[in-house]
């Protein structure tokens, strides 16, 4: 009877297949990386699955000033936020915290540049949220999610030799 049981578990242990996939980014408008050449106005990002209304976007100047948006629309899988007046020349950070469909709270940061040649050189014309009113985490670092998506393997082999000695065990024990 042990022996039926521990096969039981046994099998119930590893035919569940773990869900590696959670929730991230699947696109973004502009790309990370990507140097832009002509007015935004906008900045939108697609995830793979639907996110939370709680989800947020912040986009910060180079200076480290965050940008002020006039709005940020949540649509399914997609984050938009609207500026006041297109953005200036320079590089930005655009850093997201999202509550994914499957619970889990990812965040990340990606950065892009804006060259349009159309803009006058030296004008700073974007909103910025002044500084008592930006949005840091506890640490002041910006959020990372690889700390969220690096456990789930150590977990499951920890699970897994767990499950296969306790099988070990009992197999053992019933020989006795």
């Amino acid at each position: 009877m042990k022996k039926i049981i521990g096969l039981l578990v046994m099998i119930s242990i590893f035919s569940v297949t773990p869900a590696y996939a959670h929730t991230g980014l699947d696109e973004s408008t502009p790309a990370d990386g990507e140097t832009v050449t002509e007015a935004i106005e906008e900045i939108s990002l697609q995830f793979n699955t639907v996110i939370e209304e709680s989800s947020n976007i912040e986009i910060i100047r180079e200076n480290g000033q965050v940008v002020e948006t006039k709005t940020i629309e949540i649509d399914q899988n997609t984050l938009t936020a609207h500026f006041l007046d297109p953005l200036s020349n320079g590089t930005y950070d655009v850093a997201w915290d999202i509550i994914g469909e499957d619970g889990h709270q990812i965040q990340d940061v990606y950065s892009f540049t804006v060259e349009d040649p159309d803009q006058e050189v030296g004008i700073m014309n974007d909103p910025i949220i002044p500084e008592e009113e930006s949005v840091e985490n506890d640490s002041g670092d910006v959020p990372s999610s690889s700390t969220n998506t690096t456990m789930m393997p150590i977990v499951i082999v920890v699970l897994a030799a767990v499950a296969i000695g306790s099988t070990i065990f009992f197999l053992r024990r019933k020989k006795q």
